[in-house]
C-alpha cells in the first residue's frame, strides 16, 4: 500500500510542477459543465454586426448622423455609390463625426449626388430624408448649375 501511496504522490507533485492552479480549476469547471450539459456561449458577447447592417439603411443608423437630404440607397444607389446616370463632385461634400454604439468617434464624408432628370435615375418612391446634418445655416443645394440634386452618398475617412 505503501508503494501505491508514494507512486500517487510522485504523480501529484509532477502534475503540480507542470499545470497552474488557474488553468487547472478552469479545465476542471469546463469538463464539469459539460458532463452536466450546461452551456456558456449564451452568455458570451453578442457581435452586433448584423444589427449594424440591417440599420445601415436606415437614417437613425450612426453613419448618417451628419447626412442632409435623400440617402442613395433608397434611389437606386447604394450607401456609397451614386445611382445610375447621377454624378457627384468634390464641391457638394460635407463631413461630420458620428458616434457608433460601441468604439471611436467616426468621420464621415457625405457627396450629394446630382444629374439631369433625364439620365439620372429617380426615386420610385417617396423616400426617407434623413436631417441629422441639416442644421447648418444657409445650405443650400450643393448640385451645379445645369443639375438637379437627386441624393446623398457617404464614404468613411476614419477615426475622427
Amino acid at each position: 500500500m505503501e508503494e501505491k501511496d508514494t507512486r500517487i504522490t510522485e504523480v501529484l507533485k509532477s502534475f503540480g510542477r507542470t499545470t497552474r492552479r488557474r488553468g487547472f480549476l478552469s479545465q476542471s469547471w469546463k469538463l464539469i459543465l459539460r458532463v452536466l450539459g450546461i452551456s456558456l456561449v449564451p452568455l458570451l458577447p453578442v457581435d452586433k454586426g448584423l444589427r449594424r447592417v440591417e440599420a445601415a439603411n436606415s437614417c437613425d443608423d450612426f453613419q448618417n448622423c451628419g447626412m442632409c437630404g435623400v440617402p442613395c440607397w433608397a434611389c437606386g444607389g447604394s450607401a456609397g455609390g451614386c445611382p445610375t446616370g447621377c454624378t457627384s463632385t468634390l464641391g457638394n461634400t460635407w463631413n461630420a463625426c458620428c458616434c457608433p454604439d460601441l468604439g471611436p468617434m467616426q468621420e464621415w464624408r457625405y457627396v450629394d449626388c446630382c444629374g439631369p432628370s433625364s439620365s439620372c435615375t429617380s426615386c420610385d418612391s417617396e423616400p426617407e430624408y434623413c436631417t441629422g446634418g441639416c442644421g447648418i445655416p444657409g445650405m443650400t443645394s450643393w448640385c451645379p448649375s445645369g443639375t438637379a440634386y437627386k441624393c446623398t452618398k457617404r464614404a468613411y475617412l476614419g477615426q475622427c
